[in-house]
């Protein structure tokens, strides 16, 4: 039950931290414009085997649309540096 609490009220303080910074920066959008406006915003996992057997996982973020961008640029988010992976999985 504590954990449940604990969680609830984290998710009140980041939720009312990205709304005052969001405002402070000149941006009067509500939560469910943001989660709208972000949420088509993706990673893509691309799997790719081999004739050799092994096969490739690339994991990549989608470009940002203008929308998306400039919210992240209101919280100093680079997009073009998140995170990407390639993990090769042999086989054995």
């Amino acid at each position: 039950m504590d954990g449940h609490i604990f969680i609830t009220v984290l998710a009140y303080y980041v939720l009312t931290h990205i709304l005052h910074t969001l405002r402070q920066r000149g941006d009067t959008r509500g939560w469910q414009t943001l989660r709208s406006v972000l949420q088509p915003h993706s990673y893509a996992t691309v799997i790719v085997p081999t004739v050799h057997g092994t096969v490739h996982r690339i994991r990549k973020p989608g470009l940002p649309e203008a929308s998306q961008a400039q919210i992240y640029r209101h919280f100093d988010i680079d997009t073009t540096a998140l995170p990407q992976s390639k993990v090769i999985i042999t086989p054995k």
